[in-house]
């Protein structure tokens, strides 16, 4: 066995079947990998669907595993997986994600030629590309966001005798942030690269309301991960920085506005102060500027309304993302 590709899904029932169609039909021997379905307790129909795709499963289609466990969320259920496998090779891909039909062989070519390497990722491109929020999303925000050498957990393939030796996802992170843990929790030991060959297509949120509520969440992931990096020598300085950062853009609003009322030289002081820290952030540090340059080169046909609508959902979206570390910070210490 070459690689077990570990599928977690819960409430999964829209893209599934589709996700699993595209792994049964990868150019490599069906025989020498196989798919490992970790149902995290899914309150759908995920169940039946995978059922019913296994029992009419046909024969050149690769072994396929189907666990239901209890909800203990996603880094529990990557865990099960890898307990679960028996490849030395272990790859993820969400459940709300579809495979290239050369995904397999490029995973296995890719370790084969660096033999150093732990760690893979690859390319997300867009699956339902016919959704114009997600479509903005996918090729200015998420681009860009992607461009710094990012893995994430919806193309990501390990040794999986490394994953063992550091102990595993980290539990704690039941929703999003398992792979960011994962990274901190190796340190010096984890050896990545990026392979363009290794190519998913997964779904993007496709409204304002669901991309929102993934920042806000995003948001508290990141004070867990602030924490975590604490338990690995991370610099706790580094942490009240970053705390900093986050509490200026919903604290300073709300101070704003009460000197408004009681004060005009302090509202202009703090005005300017926080303008400033805008300007820092969307413009210096580029958090709107390189989005907007993604979808200006991407192939999209583009029209000034994308732009704005563009930044206005980049700078609302790390505003819920403030909003959710603060939430953390201010009222979950205890966790």
């Amino acid at each position: 066995m070459d690689l077990s590709i570990i599928i977690c899904c819960y409430r999964g029932q829209e893209t599934i079947e589709d996700c699993l169609t595209s792994l049964c039909n990868q150019s490599y021997d069906s025989k020498r990998y196989e798919l490992i379905i970790v149902d995290d307790d899914s309150i759908d129909n995920s169940g039946s669907i995978i059922n019913s795709f296994i029992k009419n499963r046909v024969e050149n289609y690769p072994k396929i595993k189907y666990f239901k466990k209890e909800n203990k969320g996603l880094s529990v259920a990557r865990n099960f997986g890898i307990d679960k496998a028996n490849a030395n090779l272990v790859s993820f891909i969400d459940e709300d994600a579809k495979a290239d039909k050369n995904f397999v062989l490029n995973i296995i070519k890719t370790f084969k030629l660096n033999p150093k390497t732990n760690c893979i990722g690859g390319r997300v491109e867009l699956w339902n590309n016919d959704n114009y929020f997600a479509k903005i999303y996918h090729y200015g925000f998420f681009n860009s966001m992607m461009d710094n050498n990012a893995i994430i957990g919806t193309n990501m393939s390990f040794r999986k005798r490394f994953i063992e030796n550091i102990g595993g996802f980290v539990p704690q992170f039941s929703k999003r942030g398992d792979e960011t843990a994962l990274f901190i929790k190796a340190g010096n030991s984890l050896s990545k690269l990026i392979s363009n060959n290794i190519i998913v297509y997964h779904t993007q949120p496709n409204n304002q309301k669901n991309f929102f509520s993934v920042r806000k969440q995003n948001g508290s992931v990141g004070y867990e991960v602030n924490r975590l990096s604490l338990s690995y020598g991370h610099s706790r300085l580094i942490m009240y920085i970053k705390s900093l950062y986050h509490l200026s853009f919903v604290v300073l609003p709300i101070i704003i506005f009460i000197l408004y009322l009681y004060s005009q030289i302090l509202f202009q002081i703090f005005l300017g102060i926080y303008t400033l820290i805008f300007v820092v952030r969307f413009f210096v540090l580029k958090h709107l500027i390189k989005p907007l340059r993604f979808l200006h080169r991407s192939d999209l046909k583009k029209s000034i309304k994308d732009y704005f609508f563009l930044s206005w959902i980049i700078v609302y979206g790390d505003f819920q993302q403030d909003i959710g570390y603060v939430k953390m910070l201010m009222f979950n210490k205890h966790r």
